[in-house]
């Protein structure tokens, strides 16, 4: 996420403690975990995480009517990146917690 913008409350936050803490005398390296975007749209909510585009990922998928969960995967099968929506909304947190830091 380096050299990239990220207009979402969480890095603002944790980039202004990092900075309070250097100047305070404690150098603080800035160092964003995986952060979870909400899209707030009144028919499909949906969340996503990660790293969600590239070729070499492969996405594994499962909805039925109500909603949705699609994984992103590299090579080695590791999770990178997902996307959830509708009634699955509840697996955007555990999902979050697989991903590479």
């Amino acid at each position: 996420m380096a050299g990239s913008a990220a207009p979402f409350l969480q890095p603002i936050v944790l980039g202004a403690n990092a900075l309070a803490r250097t100047l305070l005398g404690t150098p603080t390296p800035l160092a964003l975990p995986p952060m979870l975007v909400k899209v707030k749209t009144p028919r499909y909510p949906l969340q996503l995480a990660g790293r969600t585009k590239g070729e070499d990922l492969a996405w594994q998928c499962r909805w039925n009517s109500h909603g949705m969960v699609a994984e992103a995967r590299d090579q080695a099968g590791e999770l990178c990146g997902f996307v959830v929506g509708g009634d699955q909304m509840s697996a955007a947190f555990p999902l979050l917690r697989q991903l590479p830091r």
